[in-house]
C-alpha cells in the first residue's frame, strides 16, 4: 500500500437503524489490496428509496464524493488526492461496497465507467447534486415546448425538487409538485412549482387540469410507485407527451401499467435511473452557472 498522507486506524461506516435513524459505526479502518484504492469521503448523495429501515441495521450506498488518500500494489493513474463522484454510468458495475467515511474502492471498476473525475476546483457538496441534476436533464429536455411546457412531478424528494429548480430555470410555465410532505410540498413551491398537490386527499386530476396547458401536461415525472397516479398522469398527458419513471417499478406496478391508453395516445416512456458522463457534465454546467445550490437541498449533516 502506497499512502498520500497520514492515515486514521479506525473508520466510521454509515448505517441505518431499525428505527431509521442514521448512525456511524466504528470500525477498523481497512488497507487497500492489488487493485484498489483507499478513498476518504467528502459528501454525499442519498437514495431516498434506501432510507426505509429493515428489522436489522444496515450499510447504506448513495453517490458520494471522495478523495484518493491511497493505493495497494498495481495500481496506476490515481494521484496524490485526485477526487472523483461514485456513481455508475450506463450499466458499469458498483465500485465500492457501502457509505464509509473511508472506502475500499476497485480500481478497475473506477476506470471502466463507475466514477467521474472532477475538477480541482468544483465544491465536494455541489458535486453531490450531479446524480439527480443528470437525471433532471432529461425530464426538463421532456417538459420543454414552444408554448413554454408543463410538468408534474409525482414525489418531491431531491430528485423531483432538482428538476423543478431546472424546469423554471429553463422556463417551464406550468409546474404541479404533488406529494404527502408539507416539508417537501413546500421546499417544492420554493423550488418554482406553481401548483401543489398535498397526497392522497387532494383531488390530483383537478389540480392537474388546472396546472397544465389547454391540451394537457408535456411531461409527468412519476417518484412514486403508485399504479393510480400513473393511470391519472397518463390521462393528462398530451397526445406525445412523456411520462418519466424515476421509482423502482415492483411486478405489481407492471402488471397494472396503462399500455393500451399510453400506445393509443403515442405517449413517450422515459427512464431516469441511468445517466452517462455527458449528463453530469451538463450538469456541472448548470451548478456552475448557480441554477443548482446544495446548501438548498441539504438534509443532513453528521460530523
Amino acid at each position: 500500500m502506497h499512502a498520500f498522507i497520514p492515515l486514521p486506524e479506525r473508520r466510521e461506516v454509515l448505517i441505518l437503524t431499525p428505527s431509521g435513524e442514521l448512525d456511524l459505526h466504528p470500525e477498523t479502518r481497512p488497507d487497500p489490496g492489488p487493485g484498489q484504492v483507499l478513498l476518504r469521503l467528502l459528501a454525499t448523495g442519498l437514495d431516498p428509496h434506501e432510507l426505509h429501515p429493515g428489522p436489522e441495521p444496515r450499510r447504506l450506498g448513495g453517490s458520494p464524493v471522495a478523495q484518493v488518500v491511497a493505493v495497494g500494489d498495481n495500481v496506476q493513474g490515481w494521484g496524490s488526492l485526485d477526487r472523483v463522484l461514485l456513481t455508475r454510468l450506463g450499466d458499469a458495475p458498483p465500485a465500492y461496497d457501502g457509505l464509509a467515511t473511508y472506502m475500499l474502492a476497485s480500481a478497475p471498476h473506477l476506470e471502466r465507467g463507475s466514477c467521474i473525475r472532477l475538477p480541482v476546483d468544483f465544491p465536494a457538496e455541489e458535486a453531490t447534486l450531479l446524480p439527480a441534476a443528470g437525471r433532471a436533464g432529461r425530464v426538463r429536455h421532456a417538459a420543454g415546448s414552444p408554448r413554454g411546457g408543463s410538468l408534474a412531478v409525482l414525489g418531491a424528494a431531491v430528485l423531483g425538487l432538482v428538476p423543478i429548480l431546472l424546469a423554471r430555470h429553463r422556463r417551464v410555465d406550468r409546474i404541479v409538485a404533488a406529494d404527502a410532505s408539507p416539508a417537501l410540498r413546500s421546499k417544492a413551491e420554493w423550488s418554482g412549482a406553481t401548483r401543489l398537490v398535498r397526497l392522497p386527499d387532494d383531488p390530483f386530476p383537478d389540480a392537474v387540469a388546472r396546472g397544465a396547458g389547454p391540451d394537457g401536461l408535456d411531461a409527468a415525472l412519476v417518484l412514486l410507485p403508485d399504479a393510480a397516479l400513473v393511470h391519472q398522469a397518463v390521462e393528462h398527458l398530451a397526445p406525445g407527451g412523456a411520462l418519466i419513471l424515476g421509482a423502482p417499478t415492483p411486478r405489481s406496478f407492471l402488471l397494472a401499467f396503462p399500455a393500451a391508453e399510453v400506445q393509443r395516445r403515442d405517449l413517450r416512456i422515459l427512464g431516469v435511473s441511468s445517466i452517462q458522463e455527458s449528463d453530469l457534465r451538463e450538469a456541472m454546467q448548470e451548478v456552475r452557472q448557480g441554477v443548482l445550490n446544495a446548501e438548498t437541498l441539504i438534509t443532513r449533516r453528521l460530523a
